[in-house]
């Protein structure tokens, strides 16, 4: 176990539960840092969990509800255990995957961005063209819709030289007029460069094909700032907003979160690619996705632990457990 990992409060653990531990290293490291690792999250976004029987009981209910459906999909898409997270990917629909990124981006990426928090921007880009009805979530290809982003990325970087940029694709879910509607969108941190330069490009893409309101565009001003649309950017959420669209317009909604054949048909999606596939970069260090795919996991659990000490301290007064 790394150095940083002996300095935290490990959970003491009796005999009879010691023995009922599955037999795998790195789960019984899990175990026994859930704590520290909760706290760590924590204190870069108030609602970021990490709980090894919360997993598994989610795993549990993916499973049913995905039999439900209908949706068969390969046996190599999860991790049934934590046993091979160190030596297998697997799909951005494993909790065990979603959780080992969201580490790994917040232990690794984090530190790496710091010093150009102040000035960056966190880019929230939706084409409404790109939308698709239930039941053709399928036919929405991530890959080539990231390509699209770092071709204005790359574009922006010819006028900014040494920018750099961080994002994810993501795919969220309206209740409108005509029904529900999956939304494919990408948020993204750019460092580097400025406001107006950077919407002009993005608006590049959306010329006579939009509606709504397809881009915003927010001011990144803190390091704490930093840490919690990074962990935004890595939630792996299946949120839906149920909201209205009235003359290319949306209404006031509320957020929540998919369920029944719309999620079923989201997880579907989401187990046809790695968590690496979502992800938008430029300008980031060499070997950059080679080193998400292999780090382990005890180190990347070292480096969340010491990059949580750069946010400011939680108030668990005011902060849900």
């Amino acid at each position: 176990m790394a150095v940083l990992l002996a300095a935290f409060h490990p959970i003491r653990e009796g005999a009879e539960v010691k023995k009922a531990l599955p037999n795998e290293p790195i789960f019984r490291a899990l175990y026994r840092h859930t704590y520290d690792v909760q706290e760590a999250l924590k204190r870069f976004f108030e609602n970021n969990t990490f709980s090894l029987t919360g997993i598994d009981e989610r795993r549990a209910n993916q499973k049913l509800l995905l039999a439900a459906h209908g949706h068969i999909l390969p046996s190599n898409s999860f991790h049934e255990s934590w046993a091979l997270i160190d030596h297998q990917r697997r799909s951005a629909a494993c909790f065990r995957e979603q959780a080992r990124s969201r580490i790994w981006a917040l232990g690794t990426v984090f530190p790496d961005l710091v010093d150009a928090a102040t000035g960056g921007l966190f880019v929230t880009f939706a084409d409404s063209s790109d939308q698709r009805k239930v039941g053709r979530l399928h036919k929405f290809n991530p890959i080539r819709y990231r390509r699209r982003i770092i071709k204005i990325l790359k574009a922006l970087a010819v006028e900014f030289p040494g920018a750099r940029a961080l994002g994810v694709v993501e795919v969220s879910a309206s209740t409108t007029d005509d029904g529900v509607v999956f939304e494919p969108h990408a948020h993204v941190l750019v460092f580097g460069a400025n406001e107006v330069s950077t919407r002009d490009k993005f608006s590049d893409l959306l010329r006579g094909r939009a509606t709504g309101r397809p881009l915003k565009i927010q001011s990144i001003d803190s390091v704490e700032v930093l840490g919690r649309r990074l962990s935004y950017c890595f939630k792996f959420s299946p949120e839906l907003r149920s909201t209205f669209l009235r003359d290319g317009a949306r209404s006031p909604g509320y957020d929540n979160v998919m369920s029944g054949p719309v999620l079923a048909e989201w997880y579907r999606w989401l187990a046809a690619y790695r968590a690496s596939d979502l992800l938008i970069h430029m300008g980031q260090r060499p070997q950059f996705i080679a080193e998400m795919n292999s780090r382990e996991m005890q180190p990347l659990i070292d480096s969340l632990l010491r990059s949580s000490l750069k946010m400011p301290p939680r108030d668990v007064q005011q902060g849900s457990s």
